[in-house]
């Protein structure tokens, strides 16, 4: 597969993603970039994107995540309705074959719970994809959290630490903080998230997940 039909591919998994989040929590707007120029994004000290608004200002309403595989650089934004039960948003890129062989296992050993593992059938039939939408989902749960913790620094000052392992699968499509580590169900208690709801959508060779972090 060549970089256009990939990123091809990748659209319309994206478009379709935002699209069906749209119908269930209400956007306003949503769209995302893929390989082009985007406006202009910082980033926080976790790494977090975030956009400016016109009066250069962040702007809180858009939530923004970004993510990247095999060169392909995917930004994706939304801005929620008034009365959108959504507070966070993360998208995650990963490539399936990268979840084969030796590389494969060593993800599943030390990024995937046994809680994990145990819904990896359900996910798939295939090993590989299964491990790979578990990995995914972890990371798109994880920057889902990014703009409720940046608000909550705003307000405080300080942050709390957690890592996208100290997530795992709630059940085959939903993600949420785990009492494994405490860290990630710590923070999820304190920026206010009920939990978080997944999508996914096949690009070509790459899995597309988006994550949603649903407010109490």
């Amino acid at each position: 597969m060549d970089e256009t039909d990939s990123h091809a591919d990748v659209g319309a998994a994206v478009e379709e993603l935002l699209c069906t989040a749209s119908t269930r929590y209400g956007f306003a707007d949503h769209s995302f970039s893929l390989g082009v120029p985007f406006p202009p994004i910082l980033h926080d000290d976790r790494g977090a994107p975030y956009l400016l608004g016109a009066d250069g200002l962040e702007d809180r309403n858009l939530l923004v995540s970004k993510t990247d595989e095999e060169a392909a650089v995917l930004i994706a934004w939304i801005r929620p309705e008034q009365g959108s039960p959504v507070v966070g948003f993360g998208i995650d890129l990963v490539a399936l074959d990268g979840f084969e062989g030796k590389h494969g296992a060593f993800f599943v050993k030390h990024l995937l719970s046994e809680q994990d593992l145990r819904f990896l059938p359900e996910i798939s039939s295939s090993g590989p994809t299964a491990s790979a939408y578990a990995f995914s989902a972890k990371e798109a749960a994880f920057k889902a959290c990014s703009q409720p913790l940046r608000a909550w620094i705003d307000a405080y000052g300080e942050g709390f630490y957690f890592e996208a392992r100290g997530f795992e699968l709630a059940d085959a499509t939903h993600e949420q903080g785990t009492a494994r580590k405490g860290e990630a169900q710590a923070a999820m208690d304190a920026l206010g998230i009920a939990q978080i709801e997944l999508l996914r959508a096949p690009a070509g060779n790459l899995l597309v997940t988006a994550a949603f972090a649903l407010a109490r």
